[in-house]
């Protein structure tokens, strides 16, 4: 782990969600190009289930929620928790902010817990 940012180092290998996301590339490419009616008629990447696709991507709340399988060469994913900005980072940026404006909305920002977010599953 990095002692000031809590990431942890790169690792051998390609991670989980970048072998998801390139299977979800490829499924994506075939899909529009058999639609289309040209190009490969086959899609190299079997579909997820028996249905082909998840029937669970828009799911009503109101029903029960059905376990499935993942599809095939999908791989499991484990989202961590967000980590908390170390207090020297926040001060060493709120330093170099140079107008109230700027460390206004900075200060707002970090109080409200906004954060970018990348988490599909």
């Amino acid at each position: 782990m990095n002692a000031r940012t809590g990431k942890p180092y790169l690792r051998e290998g390609y991670a989980p969600a970048t072998i998801n996301h390139a299977l979800s590339v490829v499924s994506a490419f075939y899909d529009r190009h058999v639609r289309a009616g040209h190009g490969p008629v086959v899609s190299t990447v079997r579909p997820q289930g028996r249905h082909g696709r998840r029937i669970e991507a828009h799911h009503n709340p109101l029903e029960a929620f059905r376990l499935h399988r993942r599809g095939a060469y999908r791989q499991k994913q484990t989202y961590p928790e967000p980590r908390a900005v170390p207090d020297d980072v926040i001060e060493d940026l709120f330093a170099a902010l140079d107008c109230n404006r700027d460390r206004a909305l900075f200060s707002m920002f970090l109080s409200s817990g906004a954060r970018g977010r990348r988490r599909w599953g």
